[in-house]
């Protein structure tokens, strides 16, 4: 679920100093272990493993790092997680999104949308990608994060604004909170 901001909004990368970056994953880190401690996947933070999520492992992705599908029509949406429409989350698993980033220049893709459930579910943010690609730049942070719980169904979707084929470089930033595994000793 995402945080009840009613206005959401990208900051471009370049217009924040490398500390200003660093509070944004912090806050997302945190946002992600509340409502992990919140939905009990863990009950406290040493409990927690907080980490970047691997596309394969936490989104049934088929190949590893993001990459976009072909967008062979304008205006229209495209799956964040290449040929998975929609991925469920793991029953022990908090997924927290705080930007996105878009390697291909033009940018190919003018809105990120975030729902719940399968074919237009509740609509939890909308970020618009224009400025990104008028300056041209790679990375952008949300005005605050988006999380999923445990077993949400994830609707994440670019809005193409150019035709391209499959494999543009573009996808999201964020953290998955889950129980830590046990301590391997020697």
């Amino acid at each position: 679920m995402a945080m009840n901001t009613v206005y959401k909004y990208l900051v471009c990368g370049n217009d924040l100093t490398e500390s200003m970056k660093a509070a944004y994953r912090t806050q997302a880190a945190e946002a992600g272990l509340k409502r992990a401690m919140i939905t009990r996947v863990v009950t406290s933070r040493e409990e927690a493993l907080v980490r970047h999520p691997e596309p394969v492992i936490d989104f049934g992705m088929a190949v590893g790092g993001w990459l976009a599908p072909a967008f062979a029509a304008v205006g229209t949406d495209y799956t964040v997680f290449n040929a998975v429409a929609n991925p469920q989350l793991a029953n022990n698993r908090v997924v927290v999104f705080y930007g996105c980033f878009i390697e291909t220049i033009p940018n190919p893709a003018y809105l990120l949308t975030f729902r719940e459930g399968a074919a237009g579910g509740s609509t939890y943010a909308m970020f618009e990608l224009e400025e990104m690609n008028v300056r041209q730049e790679t990375v952008g942070y949300f005005s605050e994060p988006v999380y999923y719980d445990p077993q949400r169904v994830l609707e994440v979707e670019w809005r193409a604004r150019a035709i391209v084929g499959a494999g543009s470089h573009m996808g999201l930033l964020g953290f998955i909170v889950e129980p830590r595994g046990p301590v391997i000793s020697a």
